[in-house]
């Protein structure tokens, strides 16, 4: 998977907070043509969802957090950026087979297990630099 350096430019962003509406369906998708649409997102089933409905409404690959994403930041055995799925989280890990059912695929193992375990990855904390020693974040 390239990363999103490398890809051709210009490179356009769309941005939301939280879970679409039916509304954000008029997503302008004449203007997407020969474009290449990719997800950035978090490893959480809000964003597996957000993912799920927008490849039914275009083409679209998923470069959110998943093991590669990890790995190529060095991040992947990183304790320090797991978080607790919320109470919301956890219950809706459970329907992520019906609604995004190649989601163990998307995550990769590692990330699978952790959601597993009630974690989930940010790409916040993803994207953090590492001391490689310590395998955590540097102290500031």
């Amino acid at each position: 998977m390239p990363e999103i350096a490398e890809l051709a430019q210009p490179v356009a962003t769309i941005g939301q907070y939280g879970l679409p509406w039916n509304a954000d369906s008029i997503i302008p998708l004449g203007s997407l043509r020969g474009c290449n649409c990719l997800f950035v997102g978090d490893a959480d089933p809000a964003d597996l969802f957000v993912f799920a409905w927008l490849r039914e409404q275009m083409p679209i690959a998923w470069h959110a957090v998943n093991d590669d994403f990890l790995v190529r930041r060095g991040n992947r055995d990183n304790v320090a950026i797991r978080i607790s799925l919320t109470e919301a989280e956890a219950s809706a890990v459970s329907i992520l087979p019906e609604l995004c059912p190649d989601h163990r695929r998307l995550l990769g193992e590692y990330c699978s297990t952790l959601f597993d375990m009630g974690l989930k990855i940010e790409v916040e904390g993803a994207l953090m630099a590492t001391d490689s020693r310590l395998g955590s974040p540097p102290n500031a």
